[in-house]
C-alpha cells in the first residue's frame, strides 16, 4: 500500500545519504576526484535504466488490462 511505498522510498533515501559519502571517499582515495563524477554518472545511468524498465512494465500491463 501507500505506507509500504513511502517506507521503501524513505529507506532508499536514507541509505543513499549514508552510503554516498563512503563510496565517494573510497573512490577518491583510490582513483582521484575526477572519477567520483564518472562513477556517479554510471550509477545514475543504471538507476534510470531500472526505473525506465519498471515504468515500461507498468504501462505494458496497464495497456493489456484495457482489452480484457
Amino acid at each position: 500500500g501507500m505506507g509500504a511505498s513511502m517506507g521503501v522510498f524513505n529507506m532508499a533515501m536514507s541509505l543513499g545519504m549514508i552510503l554516498a559519502p563512503m563510496i565517494s571517499g573510497a573512490v577518491m582515495d583510490t582513483w582521484g576526484i575526477k572519477y567520483i563524477f564518472i562513477v556517479a554518472g554510471i550509477i545514475s545511468f543504471i538507476g534510470i535504466s531500472i526505473f525506465s524498465y519498471f515504468v515500461y512494465l507498468g504501462l505494458k500491463d496497464e495497456n493489456n488490462k484495457q482489452y480484457t
